[in-house]
């Protein structure tokens, strides 16, 4: 299980578990706060570290709401995100990256970290601020171990 609140520079709220274990099917929610004028993204990502991996390529549902002045545009499917968006009264941007994520640590301390490539000119054209590529670094998340969760 990961629970932490970051700010980015609006506040955003990550949350992610497995059900099955370090090695089996992840969630992960990264929500971000903030006023109707900025761009709030939410991703719902999902991805399996099957039969020892340490990597992976998530698939996702991303969601972010429109302001008066930008429409923005994201799918993520097998670790490939797709962006197209629009800021008044520039020219359309499009763009595509990856993003990957990795587990490490021992057994009694694992962390994820989300890498994303590829994306940040547009993002930084468009106004977007991702979660995953925070300041040109990766996000890395710790993990807890929990006995039971609640919902799975």
């Amino acid at each position: 299980m990961t629970r932490t609140t970051l700010s980015l520079p609006q506040s955003t709220v990550l949350y992610g578990a497995s059900c099955s274990g370090i090695h089996g099917s992840w969630f992960f929610n990264a929500i971000e706060g903030g006023g109707s004028s900025q761009l709030r993204p939410n991703y719902r990502l999902q991805w399996s570290f099957t039969q020892g991996a340490t990597t992976a390529r998530p698939d996702g549902l991303i969601s972010v709401p429109h302001t008066k002045t930008t429409r923005v545009t994201l799918t993520l499917r097998n670790g490939k995100l797709t962006l197209r968006g629009v800021r008044k009264p520039d020219a359309p941007v499009t763009a595509t990256g990856t993003l990957m994520v990795k587990l490490s640590g021992l057994a009694s301390s694992h962390s994820l970290t989300f890498t994303e490539k590829g994306l940040s000119g547009a993002e930084h054209r468009l106004g977007l601020v991702s979660p995953f590529d925070a300041g040109g670094h990766p996000l890395v998340v710790h993990v807890k171990h929990v006995k039971s969760l609640t919902g799975c």
